[in-house]
């Protein structure tokens, strides 16, 4: 069982993430795969109980071979709906926000394959009772 709250939500996180139909997943990966988690920013607000959690995770998604327009389309798709089916991550956030895709796109990959790719920002919100989540 992970030890903190944060570690918590990331794992739900990669959970649904893996479960995606037709995908390599990998969290902080030392090579490339199709989706990949990256731990970004934090923020901590203080409340009168304890501190609510803003933890921004990137969600890199892309795509290589013919037809990567209709291939990415359907790839953030599966990942958007996936996120959605269940805000929670069954009960390890209170919430999460996903906001829309951001470049890069059309870097190059093993071999000189062209791929195509989007970074979506996902916010996890959790409060926790001390400071360290």
């Amino acid at each position: 069982m992970p030890a903190t709250r944060e570690e918590t939500a990331l794992a739900a996180l990669a959970q649904v993430l893996a479960a995606v139909p037709a995908v390599r997943f990998a969290r902080n990966p030392a090579d490339e795969d199709k989706i990949t988690v990256t731990e970004g920013q934090r923020t901590i607000v203080l409340r009168g109980g304890g501190y609510s959690w803003f933890h921004r995770a990137a969600v890199e998604a892309y795509v290589t071979g013919a037809a990567r327009d209709a291939a990415l389309a359907q790839l953030l798709a599966d990942i958007r709906d996936a996120l959605l089916a269940d805000r929670t991550l069954g009960g390890a956030v209170d919430d999460l926000v996903i906001s829309p895709p951001q470049q890069p796109e059309g870097f190059a990959v093993d071999g000189g394959q062209t791929s195509k790719g989007r970074e979506i920002p996902v916010v996890l919100i959790y409060d926790t009772d001390g400071p360290l989540g």
